[in-house]
């Protein structure tokens, strides 16, 4: 690695000797020009785990539009033990809990106790094996919910193995999962055998491309499903902006949703294809973003329109969410409301 660090600052020094960022004389680079050059000629190209193939479409699509009631009081603390507290409610359910968090450098324990008669505890100690190498260790009860996972990054390369159980039938799961490539450009795979029964087992086979502005991933599973999620950040070098801008009624609307203020705008999209049902979903969706608030709109082929709609105040956090059947109008919407407090100590 010595070697590696060394032939690449030679590089380094010669392309600046070239264009006249180093002192001729000594061979010295600029403060800070070093830095740059790295991370410009020779970036970190780990492509990340394979489950987190189109996290960014996921994260835009599917996060926070749950419609349901709930409240969070965590604790900001630079150290020492976090208390929090939360509760839940859902048509089938109301879940009241508590959560513990104890840190010591990087090793962390996350204790959490709800109404609902479930314990679990997450015990993570990164780089005890490595600075590459972060396991985890999660155990439940019931005990059918608790887990082993160790993750391992290379410099091309990322693999997860989990132990698990499975939820229903309590048969032991053995997953492993391998992304090969570089942030780019990536492929890979994961295997989940299930002990108890054939059957249950399961793969799938995926990839995915990504820019600084663009993302798409692939995957096809043994149930006959190819799944594809693409999301597209717009900035003011984008292909969407340039063709919104050919028309004067586009300009306007780019203008109205896209403001150029600090704000980002994403718009993403999955499709899921199954060959043996001949039967194909979809949903579309875009997330406009700023320093304090997140709103988002989403609409699936099924006919359900999905919003939700986060601010910070200060030291909390208010959101709303909402869902309606354009199918069934006489149908009530199904709405949600969020609050999430984190006072300081």
């Amino acid at each position: 690695m010595c070697e590696l660090v060394s032939d690449y600052a030679t590089v380094i020094v010669g392309i600046c000797l070239i264009t006249g960022l180093a002192d001729q004389k000594h061979g010295l680079l600029e403060p800070g020009v070093e830095e740059a050059l790295i991370e410009r000629f020779f970036p970190n190209n780990n492509p990340g785990l394979f489950e987190e193939i189109g996290r960014r479409t996921r994260e835009v699509m599917f996060k926070d539009f749950e419609p349901v009631i709930s409240v969070l009081v965590e604790p900001q603390r630079a150290d020492g033990p976090l208390l929090s507290s939360f509760m839940k409610r859902s048509p089938m359910q109301i879940i009241v809990g508590h959560q513990l968090k104890l840190r010591q450098g990087a090793i962390g324990l996350d204790v959490k106790v709800d109404s609902a008669k479930h314990v679990s505890s997450l015990f993570s100690f990164p780089g005890v094996f490595g600075a590459d190498y972060d396991p985890k260790v999660r155990l439940c009860y019931p005990f059918h919910d608790s887990s082993i996972t160790l993750d391992a990054f290379y410099e091309n390369a990322a693999v997860r193995a989990n132990l698990s159980m499975h939820p229903i039938h309590g048969d032991a799961l053995l997953s492993l999962s391998g992304l090969f490539g570089t942030k780019a450009f990536n492929l890979g795979g994961r295997m989940e055998v299930d002990a108890g029964n054939v059957l249950r087992n399961s793969y799938a086979v995926g990839g995915s491309i990504s820019s600084s502005a663009f993302t798409a991933g692939l995957q096809y599973n043994n149930r006959d499903q190819l799944l594809l999620m693409v999301s597209h950040k717009l900035q003011e070098k984008s292909h969407v902006k340039e063709l919104m801008h050919r028309s004067s009624i586009g300009k306007d609307l780019y203008a109205l949703f896209c403001p150029p203020a600090s704000s980002q705008t994403t718009i993403a999209a999955q499709l899921i294809y199954c060959s043996t049902a001949q039967s194909t979903v979809g949903a579309v969706g875009i997330e406009f973003a700023d320093p304090d608030s997140v709103l988002k709109l989403r609409l699936a082929s099924s006919g359900v329109i999905s919003t939700s709609w986060k601010n910070r105040f200060g030291l909390a956090t208010v959101g709303l969410k909402a869902q309606f059947d354009v199918t069934d109008l006489g149908a009530r919407p199904r709405v949600g409301f969020s609050v999430s407090v984190s006072p300081r100590f």
